[in-house]
């Protein structure tokens, strides 16, 4: 079989679990045979855990070393990069199929990863060009430090990240975070721990309001205050959405009725397979599995996929499968703050010194672009 004959494997999203799909791949295949093709609408992969800091300050040259070229991870002779965006998949009658881009390309596949991630609000809404990214990037930087007073909407743990970092570089900055339950995070987490997050932005001079809502007609505010749904009047002369994301899974839908759950999120089999489709697999943040989307978690259901496409080009089953993962989580508060939690044992709770080792002081940079042969 020549190169020119080879089937594709398509793997759509470059993020934690699709690059993860791309490495275990590359190194297993029979290049041979198959070639893989990753679809990714930015030529390179980025590490969305150095968003919180990158659009505060310069510190730590993120804004060039969270961006990642996929070319040592994808050698040319193994598969291709294609830059686009997936807009529809057409299956064939019996297996494999067609995915098409939003400028009309038509990519066939054998075997078909899906791995969209998510979609972002607020300053992790990032752009998908280097030089969108960059002027991203300044306005961000500029809005924060021009503000005076700043409000955070959300207090899931990318707007805790976003206040400990501006509270770092700007401690003269009025910084107020909006939750809508009674303490910051959510109900996956031990009241115990989530007094602690409580505890440690007010301890950093955040001010917290809990168990209110801005509604979004008030996020485009430009009268230097926002009223919250039970009346309370903020200082605002920025203000910052954190309000979580969404799956990137509309054009899934056209693989027919029940793809999708109600939620837009995609069931699978504990093998990581479609139900109906036995080529055809998810990974990531757009799992219908009942856990905390995290890239620790996006990396483990990455290895089965990968395992168990290469079974299945040698002719055997999939026998990998996926069981979920217990819960784990380390929040920034700046660069030399923060705290975690680990859900075994009798649920571990972390604080400045393990945070600020694994995670805080350079949120893990070098070990990311390793992983990526930079």
């Amino acid at each position: 079989m020549g190169l020119d004959d080879r089937q594709n494997i398509v793997v759509v999203g470059g993020g934690a679990a699709g690059g993860g799909v791309v490495r275990g791949l590359v190194g297993k295949v029979d290049h041979s045979k198959y070639r893989v093709v990753l679809i990714n609408p930015r030529p390179f992969y980025t590490y969305i855990i150095a968003g919180a800091r990158m659009v505060v300050s310069p510190y730590g040259n993120l804004e060039t070393n969270a961006f990642i070229p996929y070319d040592r991870a994808l050698p040319a002779d193994k598969g291709e990069l294609i830059v686009g965006t997936v807009t529809s998949i057409r299956r064939a009658a019996e297996t494999g199929g067609h995915v098409v881009l939003s400028d009309g390309r038509e990519i066939a596949f054998a075997f078909l990863v899906l791995a969209p991630g998510s979609i972002w609000s607020g300053p992790l809404a990032i752009p998908d060009t280097k030089d969108d990214i960059d002027a991203w990037i300044t306005t961000w930087r500029a809005k924060i430090e021009n503000a005076k007073d700043i409000v955070i909407v959300g207090g899931g743990a990318v707007g805790v990240e976003i206040a400990g970092e501006i509270r770092h570089f700007f401690p003269d900055k009025s910084v107020t975070m909006v939750q809508k339950d009674a303490h910051l995070l959510n109900a996956t987490y031990p009241d115990k721990w989530r007094l602690r997050v409580d505890k440690m932005l007010r301890d950093g001079g955040v001010k917290l309001v809990t168990d209110d809502v801005i509604d979004a007609s008030e996020l485009s505010s430009d009268t230097g205050t926002v009223t919250t749904r039970k009346g309370a009047v903020i200082h605002a002369d920025l203000i910052i959405p954190c309000v979580g994301t969404r799956p990137n899974t509309d054009f899934v839908c056209t693989l027919g009725e029940g793809v999708l759950d109600s939620r837009g999120f995609i069931p699978t089999k504990p093998t990581l397979q479609l139900p109906h489709f036995p080529e055809i697999f998810a990974a990531g943040d757009v799992l219908a599995w009942d856990e905390q989307k995290q890239m620790a978690k996006a990396n483990g259901q990455a290895g089965i996929v990968a395992s168990n496409i290469v079974s299945m080009t040698k002719g055997a089953s999939p026998g990998a499968v996926y069981k979920g993962s217990w819960e784990l989580i380390v929040i920034t508060f700046g660069p030399n703050g923060g705290t975690g939690y680990f859900g075994i044992l009798w649920g571990i709770i972390v604080g400045d010194w393990f945070s600020r080792f694994v995670k805080s002081k350079d949120l893990v940079i070098g070990s990311v672009r390793k992983t990526w042969g930079y």
